[in-house]
């Protein structure tokens, strides 16, 4: 889930999708704008109860680009840098969060 609130959009032009172009507005963080917070969770389909990993550093600067689950009760969680220089993979497992 990203939190995107305070993010403004930025107008991109979309030539692939139809003989005319079209603008779609995304929300993307320009320069001197801090970058949506994100954080994972998994629902229990059961309950419909949501269980947020704990992940350690800041969600505004660091992203999180990929999850896996690695059994049913493990999950791999790869953190990025704001910079995009050093990666992080943390084993989170959400019945124990």
């Amino acid at each position: 889930m990203t939190e995107a609130t305070g993010i403004k959009d930025y107008n991109m032009l979309n030539m692939t999708e139809s003989t005319y172009s079209e603008i779609v507005p995304v929300e993307y963080p320009t320069v001197g704008q801090n970058p949506s917070k994100a954080r994972i969770g998994v629902i229990d389909i059961s309950t419909a109860k949501t269980t947020w990993l704990n992940i350690p550093g800041d969600p505004q600067q660091n992203y999180l680009p990929r999850a896996e689950w690695r059994t049913p009760n493990e999950i791999y969680v790869e953190q990025l840098n704001r910079a995009q220089n050093e990666a992080k993979i943390f084993n989170c497992n959400p019945v124990n969060e």
